[in-house]
C-alpha cells in the first residue's frame, strides 16, 4: 500500500524519489536501508538513540517447513524480493543501529501464520531477542532493566 501511496505522489508531481531515481527503480531494500538511514539522521540530530532491528521473514527463511512453503505459495501478496535483504545487508553490515534478526526462525517450525505475520510463539521469540539486546545494550549504560520492571 505504501509502495502505490509513493508512487502515486511521484507520478503526480514528476518528481525522482531517491537521489535522481525514480520510485520504481530502487529495490525495496534500498528503500528500506535509505528510509532507516534517514530515521538515523534525524534521531542523532535530536540525540535520541535510535535502533532498527532487520525482522526475519518467511522469503528469506532457511529450512522451510512444507506448510510454511505452502504459505508462501497461497499467499495474496508476494514479496519477490524480500529474499534478498537478508542477503544484502549480510553484504554489507557496516551500521551498528541495525540489528539482524532475519535468522531467528531459521530452525525454528510453523512460527509464521503468512507469509510475513507470526503466531503468538514468534512474537515471543522476536521480543526476547530485543529484550535481550536492549538489556546487553542498557548495561553498557549503566542501567538496570528486567521483564519484572516493565
Amino acid at each position: 500500500y505504501l509502495n502505490s501511496v509513493m508512487r502515486y505522489i511521484a507520478d503526480k508531481n514528476d518528481k525522482e524519489m531517491f537521489n535522481g531515481a525514480k520510485f520504481e527503480d530502487i529495490t525495496p531494500y534500498d528503500r528500506w536501508i535509505k528510509n532507516v538511514e534517514i530515521m538515523n539522521a534525524v534521531s542523532e540530530l535530536n540525540n535520541i538513540f535510535f535502533i532498527d532491528f532487520l525482522q526475519p521473514m518467511l522469503s528469506s527463511k532457511r529450512n522451510k517447513t512444507r506448510s510454511e512453503e505452502l504459505l508462501e505459495c497461497i499467499s495474496d501478496i508476494t514479496f519477490p524480493e524480500t529474499k534478498s535483504f537478508r542477503e544484502q545487508y549480510a553484504a554489507e553490515k557496516k551500521r551498528e543501529y541495525i540489528i539482524d534478526l532475519s535468522d531467528i526462525f531459521d530452525d525454528q517450525d510453523n512460527v509464521y501464520i503468512d507469509c510475513c505475520h507470526v503466531n503468538e510463539n514468534g512474537n515471543e521469540i522476536i521480543a526476547n531477542k530485543v529484550f535481550e539486546y536492549m538489556q546487553k545494550y542498557l548495561k553498557k549504560t549503566n542501567v538496570d532493566i528486567s521483564w519484572e520492571k516493565l
